[in-house]
């Protein structure tokens, strides 16, 4: 039998937003708001307070002035405490997926015990 450890990494919950067409029903909801959305969402699903969330890293290929630090702002709108640090990862394709590796670093050295970690586009407004 397995026991977790201190440093195990573990996916405790997952949310997406729905999915449009370009130009289509979302094409007037900025980012960070679909991404405070999920957030919020998936603190719900979970039953994390946003206290207890050490770190946020979202990936964001197309950021825009009013999101410059997609991680940062969409923490804030979602509700978590400004003294959860947050960054965004630019890499394109990968960022969301880079987002969740990075996550997981920060698990795995110890410098954090609960990230939230994902991607966010909205193609229709970049």
């Amino acid at each position: 039998m397995y026991f977790l450890q201190d440093k195990d990494v573990v996916i405790a919950g997952a949310v997406r937003t729905a999915v449009g067409r370009l130009g289509g029903s979302l094409r007037d909801v900025p980012v960070q708001d679909l991404a405070s959305h999920v957030i919020a969402e998936l603190l719900a699903r979970t039953g994390t307070a946003g206290e207890d969330v050490d770190l946020v890293v979202m990936g964001n290929s197309r950021q825009t002035t009013e999101a410059a630090n997609l991680a940062r702002v969409a923490l804030l709108k979602a509700g978590l405490p400004e003294a959860v640090p947050a960054y965004t990862v630019h890499l394109h394709c990968a960022s969301a997926l880079q987002a969740i590796i990075s996550g997981c670093q920060a698990i795995e050295t110890g410098d954090a015990r609960v990230v939230v970690a994902g991607g966010a586009e909205n193609l229709s407004r970049s």
